[in-house]
C-alpha cells in the first residue's frame, strides 16, 4: 500500500484551510527494484480513510521480493486548466 497525504502549507490560496486535503492533484509513483532494476509505475487515486481523511494511495504488488530493496519516487502534478475551476466570489 503506497499513501500520500496532500496537504495544504501556508502557501495556499485563499480560502483553502491549511492542512486540509489538497484535491484534484495527480499523484503516480514509479517503483523501482534496487535488485534487478524492473520498475512499475501507477496512479495513486483519492481515498478516505477515518482515522487519516482523505488521502491518495493504492494496494499494488512490488516488482519483486516482498522483502526486497526499493526506490519509489512520487509525481505530483496540478489538475490540468480543463479539470478544475477556480473562482473567487464576490
Amino acid at each position: 500500500h503506497l499513501e500520500v497525504v496532500a496537504t495544504w502549507n501556508e502557501e495556499a490560496p485563499r480560502g483553502a484551510v491549511i492542512g486540509g486535503f489538497v484535491p484534484y492533484l495527480n499523484i503516480t509513483a514509479n517503483i523501482k527494484n534496487q535488485d534487478t532494476g524492473q520498475e512499475i509505475s501507477i496512479r495513486l487515486d483519492p481515498h478516505l480513510n477515518m482515522s487519516d481523511n482523505f488521502h491518495y494511495a493504492r494496494n499494488t504488488k512490488l516488482p519483486g521480493a516482498r522483502d526486497g530493496l526499493y526506490t519509489v519516487i512520487f509525481s505530483v502534478n496540478g489538475p490540468a486548466p480543463t479539470e478544475v475551476g477556480l473562482h473567487y466570489d464576490w
